[in-house]
Order: C-alpha cells, then sequence, then structure tokens
C-alpha cells in the first residue's frame, strides 16, 4: 500500500567531496592532488591515472568536488584528453580517460533496445572558431597574446570568438589558444535516449549508437548522464550523450 512505502537515497564516495575547503595548487596535477585529498578524507583509491598538466591556482572556500570537476575542464581545455571521476563497484575513488572506457556491447539505436530519442547539433552553447589567450607577465609588465583561428570554419559558420585569460603554467599562451580551439571549434552534438536498461551502462562510459535518421551509423558517444529505472520487473534507462570534439570530423 502506499502507507508501506520507503523511500531511500544512496551516495557513493564522492558525496564526500562536496565538502568545503580553502585549497593551492602550485604546480600540481589533478591527479595528484586527487590524491592528496582522498588521503587528507581517509578515501580509498582505485585506478587513477596521471593527467599530466600541472595546473598553478587558488580555490577559496570552494566546495571540492567542484574544484577537481573545473580542473577537469581546464586539463580537457589545454591537453585534448578528457577524463572522468567515478567510484568504482567497490566503492573506490578512480579517474580514467574517458577514452580507457569504451565499451562495445550494448550498442543502443535503431532495432537495438532504443524506443525514443532527441537529437540536436548546435553552435550556440559551446562552440568558437577564433580564440584569444592573453597572459599577463608580472616581471615585464607586459600581455602576451595567444591567437589561433580555425578559417574555414569561420567561412560556415561564422566568427565566434572566446577570450581565455592564461595562468601562469608552463605552456605559452599560443600553445593555450591551439589547444581550446581544438576542443570547441565544432558543433555540439547532443543525444538523449529511452530504452531498455543495461548495468553496464553509467555516466562517463563510451558506447555505439545507431541512429540512421540523423546519420549516427555506430558512432561512438559519451554518456553525460544516465538515468535506470526498475518497475514492474522491467529495466529502463534514459541517457543523455554527447560525441567528443576529436570525433566529429568523422561523424560529418
Amino acid at each position: 500500500t502506499q502507507d508501506s512505502l520507503i523511500k531511500v537515497t544512496a551516495y557513493d564516495n564522492l558525496r564526500y567531496l562536496k565538502a568545503s575547503s580553502r585549497y593551492i595548487w602550485e604546480k600540481e596535477t589533478l591527479s595528484q592532488k586527487l590524491v592528496e585529498i582522498c588521503k587528507e578524507y581517509s578515501l580509498e583509491m582505485g585506478e587513477i591515472v596521471d593527467t599530466g598538466l600541472a595546473i598553478t591556482e587558488a580555490y577559496e572556500s570552494k566546495g571540492i568536488l567542484d574544484m577537481l570537476m573545473t580542473a577537469m575542464l581546464e586539463t580537457n581545455s589545454k591537453t585534448g584528453v578528457l577524463h572522468n571521476l567515478f567510484t568504482d563497484g567497490e566503492g573506490r575513488i578512480c579517474l580514467k580517460r574517458t577514452e580507457d572506457m569504451k565499451i562495445t556491447d550494448p550498442i543502443i539505436g535503431d532495432n537495438s533496445l532504443m524506443y525514443g530519442y532527441s537529437f540536436s547539433e548546435s553552435i550556440d552553447e559551446n562552440t568558437y572558431t577564433a580564440i584569444t589567450v592573453p597572459q599577463k607577465d608580472e616581471e615585464e609588465s607586459t600581455t602576451k597574446l595567444g591567437f589561433a583561428v580555425d578559417e574555414s570554419l569561420v567561412d560556415k559558420y561564422g566568427m565566434l570568438t572566446m577570450v581565455k585569460q592564461a595562468d601562469s603554467g608552463t605552456a605559452t599562451p599560443q600553445e593555450w589558444a591551439d589547444a581550446l580551439l581544438a576542443n570547441r571549434k565544432y558543433p555540439t552534438l547532443s543525444l538523449s535516449q529511452q530504452s531498455l536498461g543495461r548495468l553496464n551502462v553509467r555516466a562517463g562510459v563510451m558506447l555505439p549508437v545507431i541512429v540512421n535518421d540523423v546519420g549516427i551509423n555506430n558512432v561512438y558517444f559519451i554518456v553525460d548522464e544516465c538515468t535506470h529505472t526498475f518497475e514492474r520487473g522491467v529495466h529502463t534507462m534514459q541517457t543523455k550523450k554527447y560525441i567528443p570534439q576529436a570525433a566529429y570530423p568523422a561523424y560529418r
């Protein structure tokens, strides 16, 4: 009966990273800082890959998880490598490259699990064809500029500009501008699907999709959000996915 219905909300160990604190990054990588935080909060760790990019930043009273997400975006912008922060089946904190979380089964789409979808392709939110990166040099009291532009995409989409202030890291402003453009110059492709459920599908994995009506034929999407529903013995799921920038030319 309705009176006997019990609702339970369960959290994984990432919940402990919602605490707020102040951290100063002194040329530390995301992976180094994550290990430091896990030790501080006595959180068991699984696989944590080396993210490579040294970050110098001070985070004042910022949620730890938000801080790590910001560092992940910064790492992706400057290296082109996507990472996922998650807990594994043992509850351990893990950090892996998205590319290493690719699964081949299931394929979701035409004649395979899917019973509904919506699709969008947009240059409105996160697409730029020209990027300027200024960097202040306090010792010389000057500002260096990096500038990157894709003329062919300017002709196609127009001049979509972004200015991103560089930090005091080791990369030059031009290197940053080139890296940012490589990860921002194509339209954003988003796909929501309703399908029968599979337990190996979770946020962060890459899986193949076929939706021929919109030209998607065995293209790997990254799962951004995944909601599993179990009702009357039927397992369904709602997934929101996107294509990484590097894969866009192959799609089109």
